[in-house]
């Protein structure tokens, strides 16, 4: 009698627990509902590039997932590495309750070049890069870091868009699309004559892109960083005007690393030159973004931007009392070509 009271009162839990289970083959089940909560699947992948391929597994190293209820608290935090990420083909899925829920998804923002502040807050959180001098200089080729939006494929709008889901009585899932932050400039300067020392020639980028808060956008009033190259100036030897033959140019090319670019950044590329007397003049100051990048209609919004993360910016100088600026050239686009004087 006791033993069928018993089997009777295991059918009755089975019956009531059998909802829970239905599908379940773990936690990480796609379709699985544990205690009322419901699964979500986040996809990773990086084509915002120029190929518009997906080259995630040759670019992470891991992925920090910041989870933020509708009123931006901190709720739930994740960090995955790309060999957790390589055994479920780049995806992840975890339960919650239903309700509203925010996200801010980061790639490679660790080793000494990154620090998360304040992520508390969704409102708070911003990734920083670190110059290993003084945080504010930075003169080194730093790792590229990487921001996840809700992927929005060949929609130019689509960084205005947070990352946002809604759970409620079935699976969510979601495609996270990265977008390389990091971006590197090689400027190089020809000068119609030698100049006796190559440090006769300082070249930097001043920007106020060193911090970028948790949905990817400036912080405001954040403080300016300058980049500096980071190695020494390469030299070249003299060379033939491509365009007008006779005169030849002495050429010096310099390598930046540089943070997030987007339209109306503030961000300066200034070049000045030492004469032997010291004196320190400074011969080109151009907004870098919107007065020599976007100018290239290759560049010409922010989708364009993050998708291109290699850039030149080469400038001929004349003499004429002190140098000029004859021509500048952005990716083999010509932004201007003064007649050469003679």
């Amino acid at each position: 009698m006791n033993k069928r009271i018993t089997a009777h009162r295991i059918m009755i839990f089975l019956l009531l627990l059998a909802p829970f289970m239905t599908g379940c083959l773990g936690e990480k089940d796609r379709d699985c509902i544990i205690y009322g909560k419901y699964p979500l699947t986040l996809r990773f992948l990086h084509n915002i590039n120029p190929e518009h391929n997906n080259t995630l597994p040759s670019v992470i190293d891991f992925i920090d997932l910041y989870f933020y209820t509708e009123s931006g608290q901190i709720y739930q935090t994740f960090h995955l590495t790309k060999d957790e990420l390589e055994k479920t083909n780049y995806t992840f899925t975890e339960h919650f309750k239903p309700g509203n829920y925010r996200l801010s998804c980061w790639m490679n923002t660790g080793d000494d070049d990154y620090i998360v502040n304040y992520p508390e807050r969704i409102s708070t959180g911003n990734v920083e890069v670190i110059g290993k001098e003084y945080h504010l200089n930075v003169a080194e080729n730093t790792p590229g870091v990487f921001y996840g939006y809700d992927d929005r494929l060949y929609d130019i709008d689509y960084e205005n868009q947070d990352v946002v889901f809604t759970i409620v009585d079935y699976p969510e899932e979601k495609t996270i699309n990265f977008a390389k932050n990091t971006n590197h400039i090689e400027v190089i300067t020809k000068f119609d004559r030698v100049l006796v020392d190559p440090k006769m020639i300082d070249i930097r980028i001043v920007s106020p892109n060193g911090l970028a808060n948790f949905v990817n956008r400036a912080v405001p009033n954040s403080p300016r960083y300058t980049y500096h190259p980071y190695q020494d100036p390469i030299v070249t030897t003299y060379e033939l005007d491509p365009i007008y033959g006779y005169k030849y140019y002495y050429s010096q090319i310099n390598n930046f690393t540089t943070q997030r670019l987007w339209e109306g950044d503030e961000a300066e590329l200034i070049i000045s030159y030492t004469d032997y007397t010291g004196y320190v003049d400074v011969i080109a100051r151009y907004k870098l973004t919107d007065d020599l990048l976007m100018k290239n209609p290759l560049y010409n919004n922010n989708f364009q931007l993050e998708r291109y993360d290699q850039y030149q910016i080469v400038f001929y100088f004349d003499f004429d009392r002190q140098f000029v600026v004859t021509e500048i050239v952005v990716n083999d686009w010509v932004l201007i070509n003064q007649k050469h004087e003679l």
